[in-house]
Formats: C-alpha cells, sequence, structure tokens
C-alpha cells in the first residue's frame, strides 16, 4: 500500500526504500547491531544466517532443553519463578530444577555455545520456564518455530487462551511479554492442513490477537541455492504495520547446484563457501573419503556414493 505519510523510524534506524529485506525496513541501523532473541534454538540457523550476510548483531537470549524431560508441576514451578525479582535468580533456579531433574546433558546447548559466542548465563533452559517480561522492549528480532500440535478449540474460532498448554502458547506468550519489533515463526509446511485446517486458523488469530502485522509463505530451500526439497512455512510478524506494509518475502534464485556436485568424490574439503549468503564452489579440486568415518559399519551402509558403497560394502 503507497501513502505519502511519513514513516516514524525507530531511533539510530533507517529504511531503504528500495530493499524491502528485513534488515533494510526495520533493521538498518546507523551504529547499533540487532538484538536478536531465540527460542527452540537448535544449532541457530537464523544466527548462522546472520553470520553468512554480515549482519551486524547481539544475540539477548537463546533457550532449548535439548529433548530433555523433567517430571515437575510447570505451572507451581513457574509460579515461583515469576515472583523472583532478578532474571539471573530465575535462570539459576530453573538450571537447579534441571540438573536435580535430568541427568541427562544439553547437547543442543553444547553444540550452540561451540559455536556461537554467547556467555552461558544468555542461554536458558525451558521455554516454559521463560519469563519474557525481563526482556521486554530489549529484542528487535524473535525467532522460534514450536512443534505443531493440536488445539482444545471450545468454539469456532480458535484463539490464543485454546491454545494454551502447547509450545506454540509459550512462543506466543513470549511474543506478548517480550514486545519484539518483529517476529519470525517457522514450522512444517503440513501445519496448514493439520487438523482439518483448524490449526492454522488458530494460529492466525493468535498473532492477530497480538495485535501483530504479519505474512505468511511457504519457502523451499531449492529456490534459494540449496539442492534440497524443503518446504517450511515461514510467518513475518510487525509491530508497525507501516513496516508490514513494505516487507516482501525474497524471490528465488535459479539452483546453481545439484547434491551430486557436494559429494566428497567431487568436491574436497574447503571447495565450498558461503558468498553473501549463497553456496559457492570455489575449487574443482576432488575429494577423498575419511578412512575413519568409513570404518563404522552404520556410516559405510549410508553412503551416498554408488562408489564408496561398492568400496565399502559391509
Amino acid at each position: 500500500m503507497e501513502t505519502d505519510k511519513k514513516i516514524e523510524t525507530p531511533q539510530g534506524c533507517e529504511i531503504d526504500k528500495d530493499n524491502s529485506t528485513l534488515d533494510n525496513i526495520i533493521f538498518k541501523r546507523k551504529s547499533n547491531k540487532i538484538n536478536l532473541g531465540t527460542v527452540f534454538s537448535g544449532i541457530g540457523a537464523i544466527e548462522q544466517a546472520f553470520i553468512r550476510l554480515n549482519i551486524p548483531h547481539d544475540i539477548v537470549f537463546a533457550c532449548d532443553n535439548g529433548e530433555r524431560a523433567i517430571s515437575i508441576d510447570y505451572e507451581a514451578e513457574f509460579s515461583k519463578i515469576r515472583k523472583m525479582v532478578s532474571s539471573s535468580d530465575k535462570k539459576e533456579y530453573v538450571d537447579y530444577l534441571y540438573s536435580s531433574h535430568s541427568h541427562q546433558t544439553n547437547f543442543v546447548q553444547k553444540s550452540y555455545m561451540a559455536n556461537y559466542k554467547l556467555p552461558i548465563d544468555k542461554f536458558y533452559q525451558d521455554v516454559i520456564l521463560f519469563d519474557g517480561t525481563d526482556f521486554k522492549n530489549q529484542v528487535d528480532l524473535f525467532v522460534g518455530g514450536s512443534p505443531c500440535q493440536s488445539f482444545s478449540i471450545a468454539g469456532a474460532r480458535g484463539g490464543f487462551e485454546d491454545t494454551r498448554g502447547t509450545l506454540f502458547f509459550e512462543y506466543c506468550r513470549l511474543i506478548n511479554e517480550i514486545h519484539p519489533k518483529v517476529f519470525i515463526f517457522e514450522n512444517v509446511y503440513g501445519v496448514l492442513t493439520h487438523d482439518s485446517g483448524r490449526t492454522w486458523a488458530t494460529m492466525q488469530n493468535v498473532f492477530q490477537e497480538l495485535g501483530y502485522h504479519f505474512s505468511w509463505k511457504i519457502l523451499d530451500a531449492r529456490d534459494y541455492g540449496i539442492p534440497q526439497g524443503r518446504r517450511r512455512l515461514f510467518v513475518i510478524g510487525f509491530k508497525d504495520k507501516a513496516y508490514s506494509n513494505k516487507f516482501s518475502f525474497p524471490k528465488p534464485i535459479k539452483l546453481q547446484y545439484t547434491m551430486q556436485d557436494f559429494l566428497e568424490e567431487n568436491l574436497g574439503e574447503g571447495g565450498l563457501q558461503s558468498v553473501n549468503g549463497i553456496l559457492t564452489k570455489i575449487s574443482n579440486r576432488k575429494g577423498e573419503p575419511d578412512e575413519k568415518i568409513l570404518s563404522f559399519k552404520k556410516i559405510r551402509g549410508l553412503c551416498a556414493s554408488s562408489r564408496y558403497k561398492k568400496l565399502y560394502a559391509l
């Protein structure tokens, strides 16, 4: 929608009218970095994208429990956490709950911390026990993708309260508490048809209830330089409608490679780099299989190359 009304930009930011990408619409700052917060953080997909695209940013927090299950009264424990004064006390208490109720290692946390320079006090263990009010108005971009779960919808149009008891509810609760300028919600494309479409309809209602202006689209990795069919739903929500009106999803680019190009027999180590976020071959040097890796039976049986299967047949 075109408008002659002057768009008020956040302090320290400016809009590039010729570019509608997220960093140019709302994050093209004159001096500051993007303040990024993520939940269901995994190995840090958005963080890696920012690094590859050379987008300056600070990670405010990350959160992932590493698929560890603990048996506690979540409602009672979160009530205790809410009453604590400092965010450090809250984090320390949740860390204690996990250390005392689970002997499993959070390997997601270990991987994340190995990849990114994040102080340990900024990595949180559980989205359900995470108090977003401690970070109100401190996050520019909030990113997460909860598992797809059915909702107990009471009426014809499900809303925020209907999602209670799901991890999607927790994600939206945090949006409501943190008030990020922009959120990105990612999920499997099957969520559109899950529960005969009721799940997706409810999700859209909730995003509207939260007061965000959002766009959504199914994006496929093969349309953006990755030779893999990986379709995902992306929802981009803006607090400011003016920014939402300026946003558009990136246009597909022509696929340059196939997975065959990336097999070790066709590409040596270091021959592939990310240039401005696009996979680029910088060498045609051939590679050789790692004997140590191929010595494991399971890996020998799973090798993609017919050449390797012949050499290392079980």
